[in-house]
């Protein structure tokens, strides 16, 4: 017992004396860096940071982020930030609620700027508390417009001084802005509070109000005089307001525009640390045409988005070495961005060598970046899903296709295309249980978001009631929607309503005539319909079956409604999902199975093209063997002249894909020799 206690002594004044060592090791770092000691506080802050400081991690930020004894790296002081704000610390809390609030570093995200800010408040930071009582104002990042909550808030920076409080209180009351009622007078008290302030964030926000008119005037010379009166007191958000002076002018020409002027203010802005003077650079270096130099100061400012843009754009008229060199550098650092642009030149092979293992990793990355808007992110995991399903770039596993299409499906912001590809995924029982009604659902809200594959499936699955009931008005109305988006199986659809009149009055020259545009875009089940009416003996008429046989029952189709319902849906699916865009190269090594033995002579690349097809001829080779099924059994009259030429069709589908080299299973229905059961 004795022991156990002396082991508890000596452990307890161990920490003590740990905690000690560390809070001493920050007062130090604190004391060196106003001493311009950047090596040494950037080394004592590192110390005490591994011992769990939560201040120290947040100055390991503050020195990454302004240079201050290691490089500038905006991304690796994000990444400090982000571990002091989960120790709570308020400072750190306040820079990350405005890097998501900037949109610049991270991408803009309301649900987490208002997070931090509030995290930030709650800690006492006074900046965060003027920044959460903004938020509080509008219905944004899932908070509720609460303005007594705010005005607490703005009371309580205002109460310790904060400047930039008195300001935004003066602003909102001159003129009624974010639900606050007019009060001049109040305002006016503000602005004369704010006038005692002789600091350069005092003059900064007077400028602010003078700039917009809410300090009893607006005049341009006016805050001018007093941006540059904070600015040469080192104010970096106020040497980045003089330089827009410089480059936009003013209003009332007081400030002539001077472009050299503007760009050393930005300069001496972004070397005070305001990021934001980098992105502006970024834009001016742009606008001058001079795009490499643009992509400097984006990669310097960590503008992900800015170099996105401008690669999209201007990539032709830059040095591809360049453009790889900062994008790679910069999705390293974790630049969203950077990432995606990243991702999408290696899925496409755009000034890099096309790569579906750098794809999935950079789509995989920014799916996982704490700086991504999740409820942006949809289509980005619509991509994901799409590797997965297709084994792009990672092992085919249509389980994890699902749960990524699912994932985008749910977001906020999305194209539609996870919802059409997980529908898709219901309606195959593809890395889930078959479920019509699931399927139907997802179908729709695609076909709502515009996509129009999804349109013409939900015009199916309305047609023959799959997963939902029969409506022939509303399989019309969707047909039709992707026929006029000039969709080659949404325009058979149609035909097919026009032919048999569902939902539309009958109509066999407006079916001709959309089976024709179908066909004309090589549209097969078209081509044989339209074929089978041209050499049909009987003009068109007002008949409502003038053709010796239904084009719409000619094979793959039977006449049994399921049977027209199963092959309609499948042969209105885009499968698989839509691939990368060029479509990948592949290498095939063949089956070696008994029914492929020709397959030897298989090439050796195949175009993602390929796969798409395969499928499709696949599902016309089981509707051939449905039909013969059928006149075995007697469930359909038997026709040996019809046997003999649909199993030749089967012949030739499946030897084209065996001479391609795919495998390509036989059904014993291709050689069935008539025998009834």
């Amino acid at each position: 017992m004795k022991r156990i206690l002396i082991f508890v002594v000596l452990l307890s004044a161990a920490i003590l004396s740990t905690k000690a060592q560390t809070a001493n090791l920050v007062t130090t770092g604190k004391a060196q860096l106003d001493n311009k000691q950047y090596p040494s506080a950037f080394a004592s802050f590192k110390k005490a940071a591994a011992n769990g400081s939560a201040e120290a991690i947040y100055y390991l930020g503050l020195c990454w982020e302004n240079g201050y004894g290691t490089q500038k790296d905006i991304y690796e002081a994000m990444d400090w930030y982000l571990k002091a704000a989960d120790k709570d610390s308020g400072e750190a809390c306040f820079r990350v609620a405005r890097a998501f609030m900037d949109g610049c570093v991270a991408q803009y995200n309301p649900i987490k700027a208002v997070k931090y800010a509030r995290k930030a408040a709650n800690a006492g930071n006074v900046a965060g508390m003027e920044l959460y009582a903004q938020w509080l104002t509008v219905d944004v990042g899932g908070e509720n417009r609460n303005l007594n909550e705010s005005q607490r808030f703005f009371q309580m920076a205002m109460n310790k001084g904060f400047e930039d409080a008195f300001c935004t209180m003066a602003q909102y009351l001159f003129f009624g802005n974010n639900g606050f009622p007019v009060d001049k007078a109040k305002s006016q008290m503000y602005l004369d509070k704010l006038k005692t302030y002789n600091t350069a964030r005092g003059y900064h926000q007077l400028a602010c109000m003078f700039a917009d008119g809410s300090a009893g005037m607006k005049s341009d010379k006016r805050a001018f005089e007093l941006f540059l009166k904070s600015a040469n007191m080192g104010f970096a958000r106020s040497e980045y307001e003089v330089g827009l002076y410089y480059y936009n002018g003013s209003h009332d020409d007081a400030i002539a525009k001077s472009e050299a002027l503007a760009i050393q203010w930005f300069e001496k802005s972004y070397g005070h640390g305001y990021t934001n003077a980098a992105c502006k650079l970024g834009r001016v270096y742009e606008n001058k045409g001079h795009y490499d130099k643009a992509l400097e100061w984006y990669y310097n400012g960590g503008d992900g988005l800015g170099a996105y843009n401008l690669i999209k754009v201007h990539r032709k008229d830059m040095s591809q070495i360049e453009v790889l060199d900062k994008l790679t550098k910069m999705a390293n650092r974790g630049a969203v961005f950077a990432q995606k642009m990243l991702a999408e030149m290696y899925d496409s092979g755009t000034g890099v060598s096309n790569s579906p293992s750098e794809t999935f990793k950079w789509y995989n990355k920014v799916a996982t970046n704490a700086l991504y808007y999740e409820n942006h992110s949809g289509d980005v995991y619509n991509k994901i899903g799409n590797c997965y399903y297709n084994g792009y770039g990672v092992t085919r596993d249509y389980s994890q296709a699902v749960k990524w299409y699912r994932k985008g499906a749910e977001c906020e912001y999305d194209s539609g295309w996870p919802k059409f590809n997980l529908g898709n995924c219901y309606l195959n029982g593809e890395g889930v249980a078959a479920d019509d009604n699931a399927a139907f659902r997802w179908m729709l809200k695609a076909a709502e978001a515009g996509i129009v594959p999804a349109m013409r499936n939900v015009g199916a699955l309305y047609m023959f009631g799959r997963g939902t009931s029969v409506n022939y008005n509303e399989a019309f109305r969707w047909c039709k929607k992707s026929a006029d988006a000039k969709d080659a199986e949404g325009q058979y659809g149609l035909a097919m309503c026009y032919f048999k009149g569902y939902g539309t009055q009958q109509s066999n020259s407006l079916a001709r005539e959309y089976l024709t545009k179908s066909a004309n875009q090589g549209f097969e089940p078209a081509k044989k319909g339209l074929q089978q009416m041209n050499n049909s003996s009987v003009n068109n008429s007002s008949n409502n079956n003038p053709f010796n046989i239904d084009p719409f029952s000619i094979s793959p189709y039977t006449n049994t409604a399921l049977q027209q319902m199963e092959y309609m849906v499948n042969a209105m699916k885009d499968l698989p999902p839509p691939l990368p865009d060029p479509l990948p190269t592949v290498n095939y090594t063949p089956s070696t199975s008994s029914n492929n033995s020709s397959s030897s002579k298989s090439k050796p690349q195949q175009t993602g093209h390929d796969l798409a097809n395969k499928r499709m001829d696949e599902t016309t080779y089981d509707g051939y063997a449905t039909m013969l099924m059928n006149m075995c059994y007697g469930n359909s009259t038997y026709n040996d002249s019809n046997r003999l030429s649909y199993q030749k069709s089967m012949r030739d589908i499946r030897m084209k894909w065996v001479n391609k080299g795919y495998p390509f299973t036989q059904s014993s229905w291709e050689t069935w020799n008539g025998i009834l059961k």
